[in-house]
């Protein structure tokens, strides 16, 4: 807490002595604020859910600290993940649908290919967390089913997918705690 509270590149970051929770956001988050950003429950922006995620983990007594995205090579932003949960390297993705989930990992396995392949990175990534502002919005079994589906996800030429996800975190508004599947 000290180390990220005394370092100019981070902003908001809390420590909550009674569930040991700790969070913090990196000047290179990127924010999505402008009247022009793509809005979801209730004209949320995904910074907005990025930010309700991490106070929910927070709330749980987790650490969560959103990352630096604004990396770049070349003149070009490199592939960049959001969050960094209890010490693992992941990113967000909020379920704004009613459709499989499956659909997003399918998402979040190629950021996480481009990601994993960047040559800065030492620690590859093999987790994402899926962020449910409507917890009508998750269902165990419906999970399930998706991360079968995901397994069985084809490239273009027909071969399996090559996964890199082999966690999925769940974080569900208002839930008393985190959930995480294997795939």
């Amino acid at each position: 807490y000290r180390g990220l509270k005394n370092n100019p590149e981070w902003r908001d970051v809390e420590y909550d002595k009674r569930t040991g929770g700790l969070r913090g956001r990196h000047i290179g988050h990127i924010i999505h604020d402008s009247p022009k950003a793509e809005r979801f429950f209730e004209g949320l922006t995904s910074t907005q859910l990025e930010l309700e995620c991490q106070a929910e983990l927070f709330r749980m007594g987790r650490v969560a600290l959103l990352l630096d995205e604004s990396k770049k090579k070349n003149g070009d932003n490199l592939t960049a993940l959001d969050l960094e949960l209890d010490g693992e390297v992941m990113d967000i993705r909020s379920i704004t649908g009613h459709g499989w989930y499956s659909h997003a990992l399918e998402k979040k396995n190629t950021q996480l290919t481009k990601y994993n392949a960047r040559e800065d990175v030492k620690h590859p990534s093999n987790s994402v967390c899926l962020y449910f502002h409507d917890p009508s919005l998750f269902d165990h079994k419906k999970m399930i089913k998706s991360i079968k589906r995901f397994q069985h996800y084809r490239d273009k030429h027909g071969n399996l997918l090559d996964r890199k996800i082999e966690h999925v975190y769940c974080v569900i508004k208002g839930a008393d705690k985190l959930l995480k599947y294997d795939i």
